[in-house]
């Protein structure tokens, strides 16, 4: 028989002895148990197990699991405390996700733990992690958290989730000088200086919080992905230099743009929900490949329809509560791709040469050469069957989505000519 690396038993009996039958024939790495009530799990140690992961299952005693095993992960399990984990010496990782713990003071006698994960639980005092020096993963998204004053002795840190909390200083991160991913998302910040040190980030997540001023975030040499969104800012002058690769801003106070323009590696850039009213300096932006500028105060488009403006470069999205939706379409021509979909008060844009398209002024038919959408309202859903066996003739691949709306049936047809 083939030897086993992996065992996974879910929503069943777990029979320990059908387990020990086969052990001769099991050199499993990896025990997964889902959906169990469980009394004992010693019976685990015999099986020689590395990683035992258990998820939604009721009963969980600690002082019942295998002291041998060096990954345990143990989710919505309803846990309440954690009592018997600290005997577990080998452990090397930890995760205690969506569970109820408060108290996590006993984790710091594991003292080769370099990954621990107690997310989403009701964790306020995090001192104990003080002791915690060989954390490299730490995971502390959603939880009752004030105070991290504890960490700043972290410094083997590389990843540190600290999102959906309260906190409002983030000063003793400083220190944390090997960090690159943070995350800080929806929590209550208003300075991050002390971030200006951090250079090692390639991803930074603050969005939801505070924020005025991201002046110190232009040292941050090796970020990649950046998240502001939902914040106060309005001058991003500071990041325009970096070697962003994913840039979200939007719902801010942003009006000019115009900077943004030195993101050389910019690939995605999200600026709906501010009060931007110029965008054609963003068309320099080669490596851009989705454009996010909805809800705005934008209404010139001219540079969209200018010959030298290329629509395979980036998706460009345009809404707003003044524009509506006037055409989709997709360049086929194109080697990347692209998709193109512009919203606005225009009631017709006309493209030169490859970008040639044309709508009726009430917005209800659109053509296209290399794809067509047709919009039928008001027939009856006889009608709409009859011209669905028409089509059927000429279309191998064709597909129909049935909408009731207002209390009549109107049938929508996307097909490939």
């Amino acid at each position: 028989m083939k030897l086993l690396q992996n065992l996974n038993y879910t929503y069943k009996e777990v029979d320990s002895y059908a387990l020990l039958k086969f052990q001769n024939e099991i050199n499993q790495k990896k025990l997964v148990i889902s959906g169990y009530s469980l009394q004992s799990l010693t019976f685990v140690e015999q099986l020689d197990i590395d990683d035992l992961i258990l998820s939604f299952c009721s009963d969980v005693q600690f002082t019942e699991v295998p002291r041998n095993i060096f990954k345990l992960m143990c989710s919505n399990c309803s846990l309440q405390n954690v009592d018997g984990v600290q005997q577990m010496k080998q452990l090397t990782a930890l995760s205690l996700y969506m569970n109820q713990v408060n108290n996590i003071n006993i984790l710091s006698q594991l003292t080769n733990l370099t990954s621990l994960d107690v997310s989403c639980n009701d964790v306020s005092d995090i001192s104990a992690l003080g002791q915690m020096v060989q954390l490299k993963q730490l995971g502390l998204t959603d939880n009752k958290i004030t105070d991290i004053s504890s960490l700043s002795k972290l410094v083997s840190l590389q990843e540190l989730r600290l999102g959906c909390n309260k906190i409002s200083d983030i000063q003793p991160l400083s220190s944390l000088l090997n960090l690159k991913y943070l995350s800080l998302y929806e929590n209550s910040i208003e300075d991050i200086s002390s971030l200006s040190l951090l250079i090692n980030l390639t991803e930074l997540q603050l969005n939801g919080n505070k924020i005025t001023s991201i002046e110190p975030l232009k040292s941050l040499v090796n970020l990649k992905t950046l998240f502001l969104c939902s914040n106060q800012i309005s001058d991003v002058n500071a990041i325009s230099h970096l070697p962003i690769e994913k840039l979200y801003l939007d719902s801010n106070n942003i009006i000019d743009v115009s900077c943004l323009q030195s993101l050389t590696k910019i690939k995605e850039l999200y600026l709906q929900q501010n009060k931007i009213v110029h965008i054609h300096h963003l068309q320099l932006l080669t490596t851009l490949t989705l454009l996010n500028v909805s809800k705005n105060l934008i209404t010139d488009l001219s540079f969209a329809v200018q010959p030298e403006f290329d629509p395979s470069i980036f998706d460009l999205l345009i809404r707003g509560p003044l524009l509506r939706p006037q055409y989709y379409t997709e360049q086929q021509n194109t080697p990347s791709q692209r998709q193109i979909f512009f919203s606005n008060m225009l009631s017709e844009i006309t493209f030169t040469n490859e970008k040639k398209f044309q709508m009726e002024k009430n917005g209800r038919k659109m053509k296209s050469k290399l794809k067509l959408f047709k919009e039928n309202v008001g027939k009856t859903v006889q009608n709409a069957n009859q011209e669905l066996i028409k089509m059927t003739n000429k279309v191998c691949d064709l597909f129909g989505l049935l909408v009731y709306s207002y209390g009549r049936w109107n049938c929508f047809f996307l097909f490939t000519m």
